[in-house]
């Protein structure tokens, strides 16, 4: 049984389409050059996945400031999965990742901000996050340098477009960070009788829709004489009936 997954692990694996990360894996790193990595699970546990990518620079701006006889960098670095294709995420447990390092020498101090795991990866049409997950990770933090110059880390957003979100906890994960566009736009399918649970819940109040997930049923009938039996039917459904027009269907009451 491996825990860890290492910073560049899959290094230019351009081919590499799904990962499954076992409960036994404790940390990873970033995933440069899996641009066709499309799918991912993170299977269920009770202890959180910790996204370590220090050492890993890939910053995409940075920060120059001289002061007192030092140079001071800052190079905001992007997240775990930025270049991959991923459309498909399952998340299984909670999320904690490593916000920023420092490095310093007798003339120059460098602070590596980095990005949340899936921040920029722009193709995510469907994540699941499972009933284990508590935490999705930090939204935002700041660091105090030895010279009081405070820097605002990146805007974390944990997540970014997606078409459709299912969060099978009944209560909200905290540390829930969406951008504009999946507040707007997606939609957010949670358990049955908790809506008004994620409508007040930091980070997911901001959807305008959110809806419960109905249960689903196996229902047998009878016409005619024949049985008949239809599984997957969800409250309000309308069943057809068979060998007859559409106008002889019904609407199940319950």
């Amino acid at each position: 049984t491996f825990k860890n997954i290492g910073n560049k692990a899959f290094y230019n694996c351009p081919k590499l389409q799904e990962l499954h990360i076992p409960a036994s894996v404790e940390t990873i790193g970033s995933f440069d050059g899996c641009k066709g990595l499309r799918r991912l699970y993170i299977e269920d546990g009770d202890k959180p996945l910790y996204v370590d990518i220090e050492g890993t620079r890939n910053s995409y701006n940075s920060v120059n400031k001289y002061v007192n006889g030092k140079q001071y960098y800052f190079y905001y670095c992007h997240g775990a999965f930025y270049g991959t294709s991923l459309d498909s995420v399952y998340i299984g447990r909670s999320i904690n990742y490593k916000m920023h390092t420092v490095s310093k020498n007798t003339t120059t101090v460098s602070y590596c901000l980095y990005a949340a795991p899936f921040v920029d990866v722009d193709s995510l049409k469907k994540v699941t996050i499972g009933p284990l997950v508590k935490d999705l990770g930090s939204q935002s933090d700041t660091i105090d340098t030895e010279f009081s110059y405070k820097v605002e880390i990146y805007d974390s957003h944990v997540l970014g477009m997606q078409d459709t979100i299912a969060v099978l906890n009944p209560i909200p994960p905290s540390g829930a960070s969406f951008t504009d566009n999946a507040y707007k736009n997606s939609v957010v399918i949670v358990p049955k009788g908790s809506i008004s649970n994620y409508k007040e819940a930091f980070g997911w109040k901001k959807f305008v829709n959110i809806k419960e997930k109905l249960k689903k049923y196996t229902v047998t009938y009878v016409v005619n004489d024949e049985i008949y039996t239809k599984e997957e039917v969800t409250e309000g459904d309308t069943l057809i009936l068979p060998n007859g027009p559409v106008k002889e269907g019904y609407t199940l009451v319950w």
